[in-house]
C-alpha cells in the first residue's frame, strides 16, 4: 500500500511541474517584445555607411552596432512581407545592390503605405549583424 501511495504523490508532484513549465513557457512565448520606439538612438548612420563598416571590419562593426538601437537612411530597393506577416524593408546602395534588411515591427505596415520603391526613408531599428547585408529587427519608420 505504501508503494502505491508514494507513486501517486510523485505522479502528482510531476505533472505539477510539468504544468508549471508548461505554463511558464506559453507566457514567454506571448510575453510582448520591448519596441525601440522609446529607446534611444545609440547610432544614426546610412545604410552605406554602416555596410562599408561591417565590409572592412566585421568585428569592430558588431562591437559598434550589433544589438545596438541604429537610426539608419537610404533608398528603398524592395518592400514585401515575410512569411510571418511582418514588412521588410530592403535599402540598396548607389549601385542598387542591397546592402540593409529591416523587418519592421507590425503596427508599421500602414506608415509604409507612404513609400515607394526608390524613395528616401530613415528608420529606427535593432541591428542583429551581418549575413550577406546588414540586418534590422523590430525597425519603426522615422517620420
Amino acid at each position: 500500500m505504501k508503494k502505491n501511495q508514494l507513486l501517486h504523490k510523485i505522479i502528482r508532484v510531476l505533472t505539477i511541474i510539468l504544468a508549471l513549465v508548461l505554463i511558464a513557457y506559453v507566457i514567454i512565448l506571448k510575453w510582448p517584445q520591448a519596441s525601440v520606439k522609446s529607446k534611444n538612438v545609440d547610432a544614426s548612420i546610412s545604410a552605406t555607411e554602416i555596410y562599408k563598416a561591417f565590409s572592412e571590419d566585421e568585428q569592430a562593426a558588431q562591437t559598434k552596432y550589433l544589438g545596438k538601437v541604429v537610426q539608419v537612411s537610404g533608398i528603398i530597393d524592395e518592400m514585401y512581407e515575410d512569411e510571418d506577416g511582418a514588412m521588410v524593408v530592403i535599402l540598396r546602395s548607389s549601385s542598387s545592390e542591397p546592402i540593409a534588411v529591416i523587418t519592421l515591427e507590425s503596427g508599421e505596415s500602414e506608415n509604409l503605405k507612404k513609400y515607394r520603391e526608390g524613395q528616401a526613408i530613415e528608420i529606427k531599428a535593432l541591428c542583429s549583424g551581418m549575413l550577406m547585408e546588414v540586418t534590422f529587427s523590430k525597425g519603426i519608420i522615422v517620420e
